[in-house]
């Protein structure tokens, strides 16, 4: 190969190398582009289970509230933590009446003084 050839040659490969380059940039800035939406469309999606999940809560059907039941793709805890996010106090009420009942409980089987 003469060197002209070469010289041809060696410019092709520098060409083509940094065309492929650009182009691996803007495929990974597009990929990430993507993944950001996807996650702010799962985040999106999670925030409405725990809407609805609240709702359930508020109106003592929790218990049966199933996320693949009301097409969504996340576990029940996914959707309890995310709950517990958007209102603190949502289990309050319960935790309330669960202390009381232990209380009660361990009142009942305490040994009494002889």
């Amino acid at each position: 190969m003469g060197n002209a050839e070469g010289d041809a040659a060696c410019a092709h490969w520098l060409a083509n190398s940094s065309r492929l380059r650009r182009q691996r940039e803007k495929d990974t800035a597009a990929l990430r582009n993507l993944q950001q939406l996807r996650k702010q469309q799962q985040a999106k999606r999670l925030t409405e289970a725990a809407r609805q999940y609240i709702a359930a809560v508020h109106e003592d059907r929790h218990e049966l509230w199933e996320p693949d039941e009301n097409g969504f793709e996340f576990s029940l805890e996914e959707v309890e933590v995310r709950a517990i996010e958007i209102e603190p106090d949502l289990f309050a009420e319960w935790a309330e009446a669960n202390a009381a009942l232990e209380n009660a409980a361990t009142k009942n089987t305490t040994p009494k003084a002889a």
